[in-house]
């Protein structure tokens, strides 16, 4: 894997804009990222996944960058890991300094350029993998006669099967007697320790470290075919729920009294093998592709029994699988994030982080939700087995494991997961098409609105929003919100000498200074449309004919008090004319009604003399106002 796949981001950017820039960048330079609209998401998704470095822009809603920066400090305590480099167009010194001063590492300034980016995070990468800290797997070998011999037992193959089962221990090694032997020591070495444990435990009368030590030696000793000793901790993890502590003492003597003797007989066990030129048994792929078909998987096996670990990795190792230990739950964790494995085999019964919990955190990830989850269990009631697939297990597999019916279950659950992830890939490919198919209408929707020469809304946009804010209007009750509507018909005197003069060109370049002078002077509330041609309509809630008179006054002679400078040597002095109507609950009128008063005003300012503003009034019909 390399520097930049290992490298977990997460991009921090509400523009949609920016997301796709820095995006494309990261992923010109190798890296991929995952993306967060806002501060508050970011807090989340770095709940569900352990990022190396986040790119975090400052100015967002919601909750803005300082804000994030700052809780995720919180959130990691003494324990700082995280990388958070800022993103700012603010290269002042006091900026940088904020940026810093609430936790952020590093900062880049908007617009991210690719050159920069490239090395920030060249920087940062060295320094997280140099703190990522190793983790070592170590293994201890028995030494051959590090225990005595019981040398009054007199050995042969039919003794020791009456204590080991020689059938099991073929059928999870496939006849590889090197791994036979080391499945023993890990067996003999795991259970000197747990009996150990017990011991201690019961001269403090810990009854629940004894149920968990005799749990741990009863699921090895059926692993490996050890069947007395399975019984015995079977019987000291019962009288250990019941906290009967003299059956207790007498079962941990028993205990230990027979594993002396299953570890003379295993001893002798692995002197007989004869090592040199054995060949194991390998699987042969199923004509039916079960077993191609899942060839090459990333398996996740999660036991604290080293023994089971040892036995399910080298099977699934036998049938072409890349197979991953963890001796706990918290390990286990660690890994599925990092690793991202198809399939995870999790034994119920563990310390730290039991397997349920391992289960529901796996499937509340999204990274991780659609791997493939097999709950491994001792437990044989319906009940137990019903309570690990409500927490999202996939499949159930009872302990002893048998080896064929473990190649069935993961050969299955493989097939199943590569099933769903390529439905999750189609579906999210489907997705993407439908998204970039909404912003291409909303695009297309916006372009059929918007007039191309001045950028103001076109007459369409108008037609569509006059009659909705027209039921605004009306007298103050639940149903409206203004008691005014002002609507002005704007026409530019004269526009016809302009093209003829001038030509189209300049006369396109007045039309787009107008539009750009009137929006300049408009109130934060108005709409500007292009209504055709020559004219231009304003309408504006909340105005009544006083109002409306002084605010279309401040329109005209903003246009008429300067000329406008088309070129260096091109000055033209322009002037318009405004009619103006007003919406009220003494004039309710639709959208046609209103456009049509305003019109009539407009005759009759242009009639007038031009460069005027006329207002329609339903108690005056026309009201004056401007210069002729």
């Amino acid at each position: 894997m390399t520097k930049q796949e290992h490298l977990k981001i997460l991009l921090v950017e509400d523009s949609l804009v920016s997301q796709k820039i820095v995006l494309k960048q990261l992923k010109k330079l190798g890296y991929e990222a995952n993306v967060a609209a806002n501060g508050q998401e970011a807090l989340w998704m770095r709940s569900q996944v352990n990022y190396d470095l986040i790119l975090l822009d400052c100015q967002m809603p919601v909750l803005d960058g300082y804000e994030t920066a700052q809780k995720i400090r919180q959130l990691e305590g003494d324990a700082r890991q995280t990388i958070v480099i800022a993103m700012t167009a603010n290269g002042m010194k006091a900026n940088r300094e904020r940026c810093l001063n609430v936790g952020m590492d590093d900062y880049l300034l908007k617009p991210v350029s690719e050159e920069e980016l490239a090395a920030k995070l060249e920087s940062w990468s060295r320094a997280i993998v140099k703190n990522k800290q190793a983790i070592a797997f170590t293994s201890i070998e028995l030494p051959s006669k590090s225990l005595p011999l019981d040398s009054s037992a007199n050995l042969d193959e039919s003794n020791v099967n009456d204590l080991v089962d020689l059938n099991r221990l073929d059928d999870i090694t496939l006849g590889d007697m090197k791994l036979r032997k080391e499945i023993l020591q890990a067996f003999l070495e795991d259970t000197k320790v747990n009996l150990l444990s017990i011991k201690s435990a019961t001269f403090s009368k810990n009854f629940e470290a004894i149920e968990h030590k005799a749990h741990q030696i009863r699921g090895a000793s059926a692993n490996v075919g050890v069947k007395e000793l399975k019984i015995l901790a079977d019987r000291l993890e019962l009288q250990s729920q019941q906290k009967n502590f003299k059956e207790v003492t007498e079962l941990v003597l028993k205990l230990e009294n027979h594993f002396q003797k299953i570890q003379s007989f295993l001893f002798e066990i692995i002197d007989w093998e004869k090592l040199e030129g054995e060949t194991p048994v390998v699987l042969a792929a199923d004509r039916t592709g079960g077993t191609q078909a899942c060839s090459m998987s990333k398996i996740l096996m999660i036991d604290d029994d080293p023994s089971v670990r040892l036995v399910v990795k080298n099977s699934l190792q036998l049938l072409g699988h890349e197979v991953i230990v963890a001796a706990n739950g918290e390990e286990g964790l660690m890994k599925a994030k990092q690793l991202r494995p198809h399939l995870i085999i999790c034994d119920w019964m563990m310390p730290v982080i039991n397997g349920l919990e391992v289960c529901r955190q796996v499937k509340s990830d999204p990274e991780l939700s659609l791997t493939f989850f097999i709950l491994l269990t001792i437990r044989g009631d319906v009940k137990d087995r019903v309570e690990g697939l409500d927490t999202g297990a996939d499949e159930y597999l009872p302990k002893p494991i048998d080896m064929s019916e473990l190649r069935a279950r993961v050969g299955a659950g493989l097939r199943s997961q590569r099933l769903t992830q390529e439905l999750s890939e189609a579906n999210q490919a489907l997705r993407q098409a439908n998204q970039q198919l909404t912003a291409r209408n909303e695009l297309l929707e916006s372009l059929s609105l918007t007039d191309q020469l001045t950028g103001l809304l076109n007459r369409r946009a108008m037609d569509q929003a006059l009659p909705h804010m027209l039921r605004q209007v009306g007298t103050r009750d639940a149903n409206t919100r203004y008691r005014y509507l002002c609507v002005f018909l704007i026409d530019v005197d004269h526009f016809k000498q302009v093209n003829d003069t001038y030509g189209h060109t300049v006369g396109d370049c007045v039309l787009q200074a107008i539009a750009g002078r009137l929006q300049s002077n408009a109130r934060p509330s108005s709409l500007l449309y292009r209504y055709g041609g020559e004219e231009f309509v304003c309408i504006t809630l909340g105005l009544n004919l006083h109002n409306g008179l002084e605010y279309g006054e401040s329109l005209r002679s903003c246009i008429a008090e300067r000329p406008f400078k088309i070129s260096n040597d091109l000055l033209l002095p322009i002037t318009i004319s405004i009619g103006g109507a007003i919406a009220s609950a003494v004039n309710l009128v639709d959208s046609q009604d209103l456009l049509h008063q305003a019109d009539r005003a407009l005759y009759r300012a242009k009639h007038e003399g031009r460069n005027c503003l006329r207002m329609f009034s339903a108690w005056e019909n026309i009201v004056e106002f401007g210069h002729a």
